[in-house]
């Protein structure tokens, strides 16, 4: 049905990333021990609301394209690759948008992207671009920014 309706034009799917989940934080998080990560696991869970519990961080899992360092970067490649490649053998087309899970975005990865084929990307108005760690950098988007000929916005 889901063919059927994309024939017919009445539902695009677009790419929103291979799994709604940061497997590098995830992993981190169990491999330190993390409680409530820990219990979550258990219960086959990963929708872990990120906050502080019982005097213990709960990170965000659910933003996949957030980085915790730069040594991220290099998976996270191989997600869009992946990721981008399953899209099409599953729909029949190559996405040429992007939503990244969750909002957070590394922007170096728009160069991947757009080898890639994706033509734009969707984030809020101002995207706090994760470079690792808390630190972040505040990024205003605008319709039509264009980085090597696409428009990403």
């Amino acid at each position: 049905m889901w063919k059927e309706g994309i024939n017919k034009r009445l539902l695009v799917p677009i790419f929103h990333g291979r799994e709604h989940l940061n497997a590098q934080r995830w992993m981190r998080a169990l491999q330190a021990g993390n409680k409530l990560t820990r219990l979550a696991f258990e219960h086959q869970v990963t929708g872990v609301p990120h906050t502080r519990i019982e005097g213990e961080n709960v990170p965000n899992f659910q933003a996949a394209f957030d980085i915790d360092t730069i040594k991220d970067l290099p998976y996270l490649k191989e997600v869009l690759q992946s990721g981008l490649d399953l899209f099409e053998r599953l729909y029949g087309y190559r996405s040429h948008y992007f939503v990244p899970t969750n909002g957070p975005f590394n922007n170096s990865l728009e160069e991947d992207l757009y080898r890639l084929g994706v033509k734009y990307i969707n984030t809020v108005k101002i995207q706090c671009e994760p470079l690792g760690g808390e630190n972040t950098k505040p990024i205003s988007v605008f319709w039509g920014r264009k980085i090597n000929g696409a428009n990403f916005t």
